[in-house]
């Protein structure tokens, strides 16, 4: 996703095993109890944008988060506002059918929508997202 980066989706195996306890694992349970269906699931990742000021209080981050730095000031900033450019997952490079990226209700907040996919594609897709 960006240089200096590495990031493998696996299954943790402990004693030759898959980890029960690993999210992942369990998914991959209930896809196979749900077999012969196939499921699919669909992302809306939300996040805050935020630093820390010189008093060490969250603060929403620096100006490069929005357009206009004005609008994460107030106290309910502008819906139409759009994220920044953070990478691969706001455009195509990724292709996961990114198709809306929307500022939130609070300040610093963001919204990213992906299309659809199977369920285990769509759960790694919100963990590589976190990144």
């Amino acid at each position: 996703m960006r240089e200096g980066l590495a990031l493998v989706h696996c299954d943790p195996h402990v004693a030759g095993r898959p980890w029960p306890f690993a999210p992942r694992v369990i998914l991959k349970a209930m896809l196979a109890q749900a077999a012969p269906v196939e499921l699919f699931a669909g992302a809306e990742v939300e996040y805050f944008l935020v630093n820390r000021d010189a008093e060490g209080r969250l603060a929403p981050a620096d100006e490069r988060e929005c357009a206009c730095a004005a609008v994460l000031r107030r106290a309910r900033p502008d819906p139409d506002v759009r994220p920044p450019d953070r990478g691969v997952l706001g455009d195509e490079r990724a292709g996961w059918g990114n198709y809306a990226n929307d500022h939130e209700d609070g300040n610093g907040q963001f919204e990213q929508n992906f299309a659809y996919a199977d369920a285990l594609t769509t759960a790694d897709r919100v963990i590589t997202a976190r990144y």
